[in-house]
């Protein structure tokens, strides 16, 4: 059995919905007309708003980030209307969509969440950003609380992480514990604890330092025994300061025997183009984890 996941490596603009919705249709049918059997869509980092946190102005981040926020809801019921254009997609194309992060509101809270959309069950699942930076909380941001699993049902499943994850082993040994074929990760050029930010010396963008990113990549691939993709993308400014590219972050696959797989990585000459991976579900299985760790982890992750 395998499933076959395209994942899209793009540039969004910031706070621009409406025009990064019209460039991920796109890219989306121009991925359908090549590659018909595709069973999942990854959209790029932060597909709906652009990242906020770090971009905009610190006296306008927490408005920022509340005008730009959508309401999620597993049931399909209370959903934002950028949510609603990606659950017309999927019905309409037929994929499973997978797309994060998104500011989320749930009441009074804010999130940063990663999504999994169904053509036939809605919002299947989320995910919500365990590991907030400073920065995120100072935005006024909530950290989730529990590990995902995305259920692509008939061919596989899928682990979450978002940024800052990369740099827990708890979330990627919680990951491991719940029999996923692989794990995808999503990241732009963000205030870090981990992984410095540059500039690219090529392109002159804003960019994470790539060394500690890769073996970061490398070590959870090994650890899990799974394959893991980080999605990166192009940031384009556009709330009122400079509205040219101004980051990027290239898209990254790693696997558990060789590392990182250098000749198939997404830079930034490739935008607007996609990866597309064929997983055998019945060999890409994690590690054997032992119960005493798992107990470990979730004791750790639930401080």
């Amino acid at each position: 059995m395998s499933m076959k996941i395209a994942i899209l490596h793009s540039r969004v603009k910031i706070g621009a919905k409406r025009g990064n919705l019209r460039r991920m249709n796109l890219l989306i049918k121009s991925v359908l007309n090549n590659r018909s059997d595709v069973d999942v869509v990854v959209l790029p980092s932060y597909p709906i708003s652009g990242p906020v946190i770090g971009y905009y102005p610190p006296n306008r981040i927490k408005n920022a980030v509340k005008h730009l926020a959508e309401r999620i809801s597993n049931k399909g019921s209370a959903i934002g209307p950028s949510i609603g254009t990606l659950l017309k997609w999927s019905t309409e194309y037929g994929i499973h969509i997978i797309a994060g992060p998104i500011i989320e509101r749930a009441g009074p809270k804010l999130y940063l969440a990663a999504i999994h959309i169904s053509p036939m069950g809605g919002v299947e699942a989320k995910y919500r950003k365990i590991s907030l930076t400073r920065s995120e909380r100072d935005a006024g941001l909530s950290p989730g609380k529990s590990i995902e699993v995305f259920e692509v049902k008939g061919k596989g499943s899928v682990g979450i992480f978002i940024d800052e994850d990369l740099g827990y082993p708890e979330i990627f040994r919680a990951i491991q514990s719940r029999e996923v074929n692989i794990i995808l990760g999503f990241m732009l050029p963000y205030d870090s604890s981990y992984f410095r930010m540059v500039n690219d010396g090529e392109t002159g963008l804003l960019t994470m330092d790539l060394d500690s990113v890769l073996e970061f990549l490398a070590v959870r691939s090994r650890e899990t025994g799974l394959p893991i993709i980080l999605v990166g993308g192009g940031v384009e400014g556009g709330h009122g300061g400079n509205h040219g590219s101004i980051a990027f972050m290239p898209t990254i696959p790693a696997e558990p025997d060789i590392g990182v797989v250098r000749d198939r990585i997404l830079d930034y000459n490739r935008l607007d183009s996609d990866m597309v991976i064929d997983i055998d579900t019945v060999m890409s299985r994690p590690r054997a984890l032992d119960r005493l760790v798992f107990e470990r982890v979730l004791k750790e992750l639930c401080k």
